[in-house]
């Protein structure tokens, strides 16, 4: 059982060093650096029921799970049904627009390159399943901001490994 765990620590590191493949620009030769983005090989399918959401991310879309059972959206994305336990789930993707319920400046948590304060926001999103999310709000001012404002979905990637998503003000 420990040479199990051995392989599977061993494939693990080489799946985080060879996917994730970056161009190190300080060096003066400009050499190819493997630089792993996570601890945790959230995007492979053997190690994680929900790689499936990270990959939308690379995508520029966000999606979740849906029970097929008792319809329940979950969010985030999970394996297992919180609602009744079921492990039949359906990939969707969330809807584009919603409305905001709150928002605030935050001073922390901006990735490298980007000035605080960042503009954040919970939106309740439309469709089924009365998701909330909170997202960045991207082409906003805050003085602009107003609780019930409409928003639409501007982009989702992974930024040096995690999860990132923005909206931007829904314009008529």
């Amino acid at each position: 059982m420990a040479a199990t765990n051995q392989k599977d620590d061993e494939k693990r590191h080489e799946h985080q060093m060879q996917s994730v493949k970056r161009s190190n620009h300080s060096s003066a030769e400009g050499a190819e650096s493997s630089v792993p983005e996570s601890h945790y090989p959230w995007d492979v399918p053997e190690y994680n029921k929900i790689a499936r959401f990270f990959a939308s991310l690379s995508e520029s879309k966000i999606e979740t799970t849906k029970c097929t059972l008792c319809n329940t959206i979950q969010w985030p994305p999970r394996s297992i049904c919180s609602n009744c336990l079921c492990t039949d789930l359906d990939w969707i993707e969330i809807p584009k627009t919603g409305t905001v319920v709150g928002f605030s400046k935050a001073y922390v948590g901006t990735n490298p390159g980007e000035e605080p304060p960042m503009l954040v926001a919970a939106v309740h999103l439309d469709g089924e399943g009365a998701l909330r999310l909170l997202t960045r709000i991207s082409k906003a001012k805050f003085e602009d901001m107003k609780v019930g404002m409409k928003v639409k979905f501007a982009r989702a990637a992974l930024v040096n490994g995690k999860p990132y998503w923005e909206h931007e003000p829904l314009t008529n």
